[in-house]
């Protein structure tokens, strides 16, 4: 057998999604002759990248929702590809998207919380195995299939294309939603038992087991009894390190920039890298002056808007005092997003406009400080408590100091305490006093941010996962045979 096995990526595969950058990165490499994509959501597009030619876009033939949550819906048709151009088409539905109603978009926020809080979100669409699908998989004849999944008919799925197609199963899981989301509706016990007899069935089904955290492998082979492994996203090093960041014999780790750079204070070079912003960047006015610099890129949404506004109030304070700080954010939401959830001043002084991957590496580097928040509130700690954020390892990676204003017993937060590789702040009463210490004491800094680095490069780049990853699926399947 080749030692890499043909393997089957069901899962979200958009690299707008954290799950599906953590995908991409753990097969970067896979031969293309031995992976495929089925991917859940998003058009060609967005998921297509070099070194894999096979796609299946699902649509509605595989994927039904359940009256009446299918009135509102655009019909979407599955469609293959051999390659982003060469479309492998049956069907000729040709739909016409038209825009819709203020009425039917009030309908559809009306539809989705109902759903959310009665718990119907976990069952309100099916998956099958369509005539169209059922082709283009066995044209591929995968050895395994690799899966994700975020409901009940999710789960219930991956098991239906083992027995199907007589193929091995990893599963692999990002978050504990099925220890939280029963959590949120109004029939708790009842989605509770729905959703742990339904992973129960995947954990027998499943081949290979793997979690997105250290964490979340224990406490689930704990509970389940399957044996759970931990990848999180690995990093790419022709994308994340430059040659100032590199692995240096006679000294160990050079952390980029610091040892030139910074010292609390940016230099004029320091501030013109921060400044490299899109055209539709809105510049914090202490950007052009010299103020040390935190950063943050990514979601804003209910688990990081909390700390984020306390993050501002807080540098807002103490620029009062007669400090020189300023703060910016990159996330890929629109300006009108930020705006309703951090206001539209707090937005207008802050925000910086989205930036592409390719970019984030250097704006993580101009940096002085990167800042990693995560709600202090009881729902968020219970959904994010196992994960470990996509970003984490890429802000390691980058040679700036994280400033981790998180709770403490989060996965994310001890990783990188076990490590030395943040400093961290877990009391938001004290958070101006945190951010003082962090600026001030640039030794520490240094340590962490060495600490940091260090340990991305032994443990997360993603030639040595990916092999880790390789072998564990090559020796899962000659299992299963």
């Amino acid at each position: 057998m080749n030692n890499h096995p043909k393997v089957l990526l069901l899962c979200k595969f958009s690299q707008s999604s954290s799950s599906g950058i953590t995908i991409r990165n753990l097969f970067k490499g896979w031969p293309d002759d031995r992976i495929a994509v089925a991917e859940f959501r998003a058009g060609i597009e967005e998921i297509s990248v070099p070194g894999i030619s096979r796609y299946y876009v699902l649509g509605d033939s595989e994927i039904r929702y359940r009256p009446p949550f299918n009135l509102f819906r655009r019909p979407k048709c599955g469609r293959a590809y051999v390659d982003k151009y060469q479309k492998v088409e049956q069907r000729e539905t040709k739909v016409v998207e038209k825009p819709r109603s203020q009425v039917k978009k009030i309908i559809l926020k009306i539809q989705r919380a109902f759903l959310s809080a009665s718990g119907l979100s976990l069952v309100s669409k099916s998956y099958r195995i369509s005539p169209e699908f059922e082709t283009w998989v066995m044209a591929f004849d995968p050895d395994i299939i690799y899966g994700t999944a975020g409901d009940i008919p999710g789960l219930e799925f991956l098991c239906q294309m083992k027995k199907f197609f007589r193929a091995g199963l990893a599963v692999h899981i990002f978050d504990d939603y099925i220890n939280s989301r029963h959590k949120q509706t109004l029939l708790p016990g009842y989605w509770k038992r729905r959703l742990d007899d339904a992973f129960r069935q995947v954990c027998a089904s499943a081949d290979l087991h793997l979690a997105i955290s250290e964490k979340m492998a224990d406490e689930y082979q704990a509970k389940y009894g399957a044996n759970f492994h931990a990848f999180h996203n690995p990093i790419d090093p022709s994308i994340w390190l430059d040659e100032s960041s590199q692995m240096d014999d006679s000294e160990g780790l050079i952390v980029n920039g610091e040892s030139d750079r910074r010292s609390g204070m940016a230099n004029s070079e320091g501030i013109k890298a921060k400044e490299d912003n899109p055209p539709s960047a809105i510049r914090h006015p202490l950007l052009n002056e010299n103020a040390f610099s935190f950063l943050y890129a990514g979601k804003i949404n209910k688990d990081t808007v909390g700390p984020i506004r306390q993050f501002i109030t807080a540098v807002d304070q103490l620029n009062a005092q007669g400090h020189k700080i300023a703060f910016k954010i990159h996330s890929p939401y629109p300006l009108e997003e930020i705006e309703l959830m951090l206001g539209t001043i707090a937005a207008s002084r802050v925000y910086a406009g989205k930036l592409p991957y390719h970019e984030l590496p250097a704006a993580y580097r101009a940096a002085d400080g990167l800042l990693l928040p995560l709600d202090f509130t009881e729902a968020t700690i219970r959904y994010i408590r196992l994960s470990m954020l996509t970003k984490a390892s890429e802000y390691m990676i980058s040679g700036t100091p994280i400033f981790c204003f998180a709770p403490k017993e989060i996965a994310v937060t001890e990783y990188l305490l076990k490590h030395d590789a943040a400093i961290h702040c877990g009391e938001p009463n004290r958070l101006q006093e945190a951010i003082e210490s962090f600026i001030v004491q640039r030794e520490v800094r240094r340590r962490v941010a060495a600490n940091a680095a260090r340990r991305a490069q032994e443990q997360h780049l993603t030639e040595p996962v990916g092999e880790r990853l390789r072998a564990l699926i090559e020796s899962s399947v000659e299992e299963s045979i």
